[in-house]
């Protein structure tokens, strides 16, 4: 009796409940579906970024006396070269241009008068230096801090060392004395950045910290994502559909977008030399809540920040009659115990912020945006302690890598928004990593589902039963093997 034959099944190429041609392409609604859930993962993106910038975030009243910390005029002058310079003899140029850059205000929305605050100093401060790496913007960062009896020349280097007594250094904190430095980890982490130290006996007594900042890395993670899909919307433009061919096109466009990141880091990375900040005694001026500081040693000139421009578009003669001015109004040219006086300047406002009234804040995890409130009161050098409004003003200016919106009605409070620019790409980034993961999942238990629907005979979009038989022909029988034995 034949052997029956086997019995194979197969689904057939086009469902007849929902007409889907089973050729093995990418269905329709499997595309949808996955443009959907890209869009829902952009949002949850855009809502875990929320997440993590409001919930760790930090309101806190600050007090803001408004006046810049003095720093040493650059060009520096001493008090031999300011007599000289008095004397219309030869003498470093641009001294009107120093005071107005040493004394520039911290905000420029600060209502009230300017004046400017001069006095002479020593120099056995920190000379600074930072290295920045990284573009569009920096995200590795090394500061270097030397100490020097007179740090305008460089000269009397003296060595940092670690004062194993004091108190284990605490995030935002400074120093009692710059050149006996707390013990520290050698990494820690503050403000979204990894901190390595490196102790000062190690570097020959130079304080050296350097700074990685990840998130910083977001606007170039965002340029790379956005080389990836161009280069995969080019590609299928020109009719390319093989996913090798796709993806070594995106490797490449990737490949190339990351040299050029490199070649610009390598282009912008640069080395600044910061302002010498000097740090006089203060006297405490006033009584809540108008409570101000006042640097000892520091006098106001009579011209204000208005005039030394207009000395300062005078060229020589106007640094000359403000050599004069500062000598006459000082009367501090005659010092000398053996080191050579610098001039400091600083700025005075008429205005204090009120500290009950003003707020800001700030998200811890990210520091990338700040928002802060600002009352004023009158400065008790300037008259009787009252509300100063802030003058009706938008300000946008950049300043320090940040983008600040400053607003005042004009009849009270003054409000400004700080913004990183690394915030709208940390937001494209969350929102491009969502959308990336959702429409993947997607994909992937689509595929799945169908491969099980596949195995099972039924359709993979409506798991209509769609099994058809077939009878395969019988194989092939052996021939009958032929003993040669007779009967």
């Amino acid at each position: 009796m034949p052997a029956e034959a086997p019995v194979t099944v197969h689904p057939a190429p086009v469902c007849p409940e929902c007409g889907h041609l089973h050729d093995g392409s990418t269905p329709a609604p499997l595309k949808r579906a996955r443009r959907l859930w890209a869009r829902r993962g952009a949002a949850l993106g855009l809502l875990a970024l929320i997440v993590v910038i409001v919930a760790p975030s930090q309101t806190y009243r600050f007090a803001f006396s408004g006046e810049t910390i003095p720093r040493i005029v650059t060009p520096a002058f001493t008090t031999a070269q300011l007599r000289a310079l008095a004397e219309d003899l030869p003498a470093p140029a641009g001294l009107a241009n120093g005071v107005l850059q040493a004394s520039e205000p911290i905000d420029p929305g600060q209502p009230g008068r300017r004046r400017i605050l001069v006095g002479f100093v020593h120099a056995d401060i920190a000379h600074r230096q930072s290295w920045t790496f990284g573009w569009p913007t920096p995200w590795l960062a090394c500061t270097r801090s030397s100490f020097y009896e007179d740090a305008v020349r460089g000269e009397g280097f003296i060595p940092a060392v670690t004062d194993s007594q004091a108190e284990v250094y605490r995030p935002h904190t400074l120093p009692r004395d710059a050149r006996r430095l707390p013990p520290r980890p050698r990494l820690t982490w503050e403000r979204a950045s990894l901190i390595w130290y490196v102790r000062p006996e190690l570097t020959s007594g130079i304080d050296i910290s350097t700074s990685f900042s990840p998130l910083a890395l977001a606007p170039a993670v965002v340029i790379l994502f956005a080389s990836w899909f161009l280069a995969g919307v080019v590609a299928r433009r020109r009719g390319v559909t093989d996913r090798r061919r796709l993806r070594r096109a995106r490797l490449i466009a990737s490949a190339g977008a990351a040299i050029i990141l490199i070649a610009a880091a390598l282009m912008t990375a640069k080395t600044e030399d910061h302002p010498l900040y000097v740090m006089p005694g203060m006297t405490q001026v006033g009584m809540p809540p108008a409570v101000a500081f006042s640097y000892n040693g520091f006098q106001p000139l009579p011209t204000d920040r208005d005039g030394i421009q207009e000395l300062a578009a005078r060229g020589h003669d106007g640094d000359v009659r403000l050599a004069r001015q500062i000598i006459h109004d000082t009367g501090s040219t005659n010092l000398d115990d053996g080191k050579p006086w610098y001039l400091a300047s600083t700025a005075l406002i008429e205005t204090v912020v009120d500290d009950k009234q003003s707020l800001s804040w700030h998200p811890r995890a990210l520091p990338f945006l700040s928002f802060s409130r600002a009352t004023y009161l009158r400065r008790p050098e300037f008259g009787p302690g009252q509300y100063v409004p802030a003058d009706r003003s938008l300000r946008v200016r950049w300043k320090d890598d940040w983008l600040l919106i400053s607003f005042a009605p004009g009849s009270g409070p003054a409000y400004r928004l700080g913004l990183n620019p690394e915030l709208p790409a940390l937001l494209i980034l969350f929102m491009l990593v969502g959308a990336f993961l959702c429409a993947r999942a997607s994909s992937r238990l689509f595929r799945a589902r169908a491969r099980r629907r596949t195995a099972a005979g039924r359709c993979i979009l409506c798991n209509y039963q769609m099994l058809v038989a077939s009878i395969a022909p019988p194989p092939p029988q052996a021939p009958a093997h032929d003993s040669g034995r007779r009967d």
